[in-house]
Formats: structure tokens, C-alpha cells, sequence
């Protein structure tokens, strides 16, 4: 699949931003997939999320190209997202990042419904403070 580009940066070279990323810590149900035996990795977790895969964190090292298989609830409403990933980098302390090969449609709108709102929340949290008020407080 290829991906729009979307503007230049500074030296002319097109670039794609990056979608949101939301950083998080959720137990999640994680196996190993080879040769059609699964092998559960336990205790690991969920450390970030976007539309297009994520970055977990696992007691084992995952080599990097293994398929897995990611299944976690969705927090406030609790439901179910399940996923086909490949391991597209990973490090000796257990953390890796995965794409999503194989995922529902349903699930998949789940996912991004559920981003949308985190990115809403966050935008919102972050407060930006008008320029009058930064002006007359740097007087102060």
C-alpha cells in the first residue's frame, strides 16, 4: 500500500507525517506464531498504538520478521482488537515494533474510533495559551 506524500520539508525532499501515536500501558495477549504452533509470550504490554501497528514490550527478545499475534481490549468501552503483526524492528530488552498484516475491518474501525478520541483528548489537554496573556505574564 502506498502512502500519500503529503508536503516537502525544508531541503525539498517529500516526507509523510507520521500518524498519531498514542502512548500507553495495556496488558495485552501476545504468541509467536511459527510453523502453525503458537508459543504465548507472557506479561507484555502495549507501550504505544497507531492505525498501522505498534511497539509492545515482552520479557523475550521477538526476531525481527516473526509473525505474532496481538489481542488486547480496547480501554472505556472493552472491546476486543486482534491483529496479525510482523516484527519490523526489535531490541535485546524485549522491546519491539510491529505492523499490522491481518486485521478486521470492524476492528480496525474500533482501533481508529478509539485513536480519534485519544487524539482528540489530548489535543484538548495540551491548553494553548493565547499570545495577550504569554505577553503579559512575561512582564510580570
Amino acid at each position: 500500500m502506498a502512502l500519500p506524500i503529503e508536503n516537502e520539508n525544508a531541503t525539498g525532499q517529500a516526507y509523510v507525517p507520521r500518524p498519531f501515536r498514542y502512548t500507553t500501558n495495556i496488558s495485552v495477549l501476545v504468541a509467536l506464531l511459527n510453523h502453525g504452533k503458537e508459543k504465548k509470550l507472557p506479561n507484555t504490554i502495549l507501550r504505544n498504538i497507531s492505525c498501522f501497528g505498534a511497539g509492545i514490550h515482552s520479557r523475550v527478545s521477538l526476531p525481527i520478521g516473526e509473525t505474532i499475534s496481538l489481542h488486547f481490549y480496547l480501554p472505556e468501552s472493552g472491546r476486543p482488537f486482534r491483529a496479525l503483526c510482523n516484527v519490523i524492528w526489535s531490541d535485546s530488552q524485549g522491546h519491539c515494533g510491529v505492523r499490522f498484516q491481518q486485521v478486521s475491518e470492524r476492528h480496525m474501525r474500533r482501533l481508529n474510533a478509539w485513536l480519534t478520541s485519544k487524539a482528540t483528548e489530548q489535543e484538548s489537554t495540551l491548553g494553548v495559551m493565547p499570545l495577550g496573556a504569554a505577553i503579559s505574564e512575561f512582564g510580570q
